[in-house]
């Protein structure tokens, strides 16, 4: 399998033309000195495939022209097992590719997250904030190989900014300086329709210290469904003790029956997601895929951060 994805990642990328531009655009990802992956090593199209039937590739670049060393640790999205730390040395201005089944087998790790940060000789987490990157999933579950392309959640360092030196140690992973986004939103298809989308979400509670599992969510993450007019339809809670990787469907029961009810092509609404509060996490990182089988089509989005919260008080 590993030969093969091998193979089939090196043909992606001589087909699409981008190993010359590749490096180049990653200056468009925002950078930090810790990025959240999401990864699979089970087909995301056809859910009740087995492991081994997709794998993640991820890269990382490291901006500065320095040299600096990265940690990696793999997390199971139901259970929170990890596999690592590993670390990698990142010349300046180089990139590294990992593929997450060189680390971790697919079936003790078939779908989870990857916290990846800098660190120095000694394995610490250290201020960089100029580390960049993205993940490619190839998905072989369904009738032919399908491929999407994402970025990770990048978060600054928890450092002062203003006299923390780039390459200090950060002694306060608690401070309020940063954090993940706490709220979220995507804009999604409608199920069903004239393409028979389909669609999974995926959301990390993000630790306070790189490295650590989050800590179990007590009050939720609250999502929203809302159509293109702007009115709230939908509104529930999903209660997670590690990762949420879910259906919208199986969040909501109403969802594909009652709303959006795809008819047009153009059916479809606006996802809220709001992180439970809890001041032991940073917030949430978060995808969000989408599917169809006619074509065989797969797109994944990263929840963007929500700047209506503050607008119109919604909590």
């Amino acid at each position: 399998m590993r030969s093969t994805v091998r193979t089939v990642l090196i043909c992606l990328v001589v087909s699409l033309g981008v190993i010359g531009s590749a490096e180049k655009s990653w200056a468009a990802f925002a950078g930090g000195s810790r990025l959240v992956y999401y990864y699979t090593q089970r087909s995301v199209i056809n859910p009740s495939a087995g492991p081994g039937t997709a794998a993640t590739i991820l890269a990382v670049k490291n901006n500065a022209t320095d040299p600096t060393k990265v940690q990696m640790k793999i997390f199971n999205g139901s259970t929170c097992a990890a596999f690592g730390p590993v670390t990698f040395d990142l010349p300046g201005n180089q990139s590294l590719r990992i593929n997450v089944s060189d680390y971790a087998s697919a079936a003790p790790f078939p779908e989870g997250w990857v916290d990846l940060y800098a660190v120095n000789a000694g394995g610490t987490p250290i201020r960089w904030d100029l580390l960049t990157g993205k993940f490619t999933v190839l998905d072989f579950g369904g009738t032919s190989m399908t491929v999407a392309i994402s970025e990770p959640v990048s978060l600054f360092s928890d450092a002062n900014h203003a006299i923390d030196p780039l390459g200090g140690v950060i002694a306060d992973h608690s401070s309020v300086r940063t954090g993940a986004p706490i709220a979220h939103a995507v804009d999604f298809w409608a199920p069903g329709g004239a393409f028979n989308i389909s669609d999974r979400l995926v959301v990390v509670p993000v630790s306070m210290v790189p490295g650590t599992a989050p800590v179990a969510s007590t009050g939720g993450i609250g999502l929203s469904f809302r159509t293109l007019a702007g009115v709230e339809t939908l509104n529930t809670t999903a209660i997670t003790s590690c990762a949420l990787a879910s259906s919208l469907s199986t969040l909501h029961a109403g969802f594909s029956t009652s709303y959006p009810n795809a008819v047009a092509v153009t059916d479809g609404g606006n996802l809220v997601v709001v992180a439970d509060g809890s001041a032991a996490n940073k917030g949430n990182a978060g995808w969000l895929f989408e599917f169809a089988t006619a074509p065989p089509l797969l797109g994944v989005h990263t929840l963007q951060p929500w700047v209506a919260l503050a607008v119109d008080g919604h909590e």
